[in-house]
């Protein structure tokens, strides 16, 4: 997986499940999508934290600024996966605006809501612009229009997503998860 984000069709995509029903929608809550792919929502958030499977939170009116990265040449890991960029390699493009709907939350952020459900976030991956510069984007949550502080945000108090694409792309993968509760074999 990338921290590069494609940019989004708000279309509704089409999810197969069993035999030739079709779900449209444009994003499943992980307790509709656990069932998809016969797991828990635990087990959706370790894929997320694992970098296998994007997970969003459902924004409100969440006013942010728009970071960008453009070093092409990010570290990685031991294992060759992308590392996220650290927050003083980002520079401001533009001024503070509000985002509703679908924003990907950083595999990071996910590792730690899964170690504790008390975990915030306050940067998140943004969709790539096809006219944008390559690089890595992201939004921070900042002050209001008004100058109110914005705190960052209680994962706890998040609905949390899987776009219906990701979902799909994943459930025709052949990495499938195991319940939590199943002995591997």
């Amino acid at each position: 997986m990338s921290y590069r984000c494609k940019k989004r069709s708000r279309d509704s995509s089409a999810l197969a499940t069993k035999g030739c029903l079709v779900l449209e929608k444009e994003y499943y809550s992980l307790e509709d999508a656990a069932p998809i792919l016969k797991c828990k929502a635990g087990d959706l958030i370790h894929l997320g934290a694992n970098d296998k499977l994007p997970i969003f939170a459902l924004a409100c009116d969440w006013w942010v600024e728009l970071y960008c990265c453009n070093d092409p040449l990010y570290p990685t890991d031991p294992y060759g996966n992308e590392v996220l960029p650290r927050e003083r390699d980002f520079h401001k493009t533009g001024i503070p605006f509000q985002v509703s709907g679908p924003v990907r939350l950083y595999p990071e952020t996910l590792l730690k809501y899964e170690a504790s459900d008390s975990a915030t976030a306050k940067r998140f991956v943004a969709p790539h612009d096809d006219d944008a510069p390559e690089g890595y984007y992201e939004y921070r949550l900042c002050a209001e229009g008004d100058n109110k502080p914005q705190h960052d945000v209680a994962l706890s108090t998040c609905v949390l997503v899987v776009m219906a694409t990701d979902l799909f792309d994943y459930q025709q993968s052949s990495e499938q998860p195991q319940s939590t509760l199943e002995k591997p074999l």
